[in-house]
């Protein structure tokens, strides 16, 4: 339902950035004609030399052009159904057409604050002073006005996109999310095992099972150990059992205890595995 809705919302969004992208397109013709109409007409010096003009009708035109291009039905369909990395491509083809059709404002709130702090014009490149370039600007708004407007349909339709596949993730990023989990499930385990396998060969196998209610519940030095270790030796198996209970590896050593030496243990002491099992599965619940 929320695919279906939200399907909907990008593709209508698409024909409305088409739409106001031929709007723009149509009104940027428009512009050059004309202002090629009065340089016909009239004879006096304008504020654009020739390269300027160049300048200015190839920039007035390109703007709705490249918007144009974005809105192609391929192109969009593509974010939303092939695959993340082609999502970022256009959207950053979006940012970037973006930044490039406010390039002239730019230009010309940089000047102006040039000549308000330092009180001069850029004298580099005559294009870019200010009166040139608010001539520019105030020409080519009345188009390029569209333009940003469509822009802002296509941003809410990537919006839309990432909500899309929050709440229903299509097979890629289904993907994508299980490979995440896999490979941090794999670094876990592995870092356990790592832990496990050093410290179940410091305290033993059938030590660890046979004293773990009571390392687990009681001081270490209340501990009841029966056999006739050394107190090196005593003291280096209670550590050893201790630290796999502070780090919370006890269901995974249990387990691998199971799977790996149950052909080793007695019959008591693997029901005594699967006691403690059982009760710690009871406990998480």
């Amino acid at each position: 339902m929320i695919r279906n809705y939200l399907n909907k919302k990008i593709y209508k969004n698409l024909k409305v950035a088409k739409v106001l992208h031929i709007i723009a397109l149509i009104m940027a013709v428009l512009i050059v004609i004309s202002d090629i109409f009065q340089r016909c007409m009239n004879s006096q010096n304008s504020i654009l030399d020739r390269n300027q003009v160049l300048f200015f009708y190839m920039y007035t035109l390109l703007i709705p052009i490249c918007g144009f291009n974005s809105t192609k039905t391929n192109r969009q369909k593509s974010i939303v159904a092939k695959d993340e990395n082609e999502f970022n491509n256009d959207f950053s083809h979006l940012l970037i057409q973006i930044i490039i059709s406010f390039l002239p404002y730019i230009f010309l709130i940089l000047d102006c604050l040039i000549f308000i702090s330092f009180g001069f014009f850029n004298i580099i490149l005559d294009f870019f002073n200010p009166a040139v370039l608010a001539y520019v600007c105030g020409s080519m708004l009345p188009s390029h006005i569209f333009v940003y407007i469509a822009d802002g349909f296509l941003i809410h339709n990537c919006v839309l996109i990432k909500r899309e596949w929050k709440y229903n993730p299509p097979d890629f990023v289904k993907k994508k999310q299980a490979e995440i989990i896999d490979e941090r499930t794999k670094t876990i385990t592995d870092r356990n095992m790592k832990q496990y396998k050093t410290l179940i060969e410091k305290c033993g196998i059938k030590f660890f099972i046979k004293y773990y209610e009571q390392i687990n519940c009681l001081p270490l030095r209340d501990v009841n150990i029966v056999e006739n270790y050394c107190e090196n030796e005593r003291e280096e198996r209670l550590l050893a059992a201790k630290k796999i209970i502070e780090l919370d590896l006890t269901e995974f050593a249990l387990n691998e205890i199971l799977n790996t030496y149950s052909n080793i243990l007695d019959t008591h002491e693997i029901e005594q595995v699967k006691s403690i099992l059982a009760g710690l599965q009871s406990n998480k619940k």
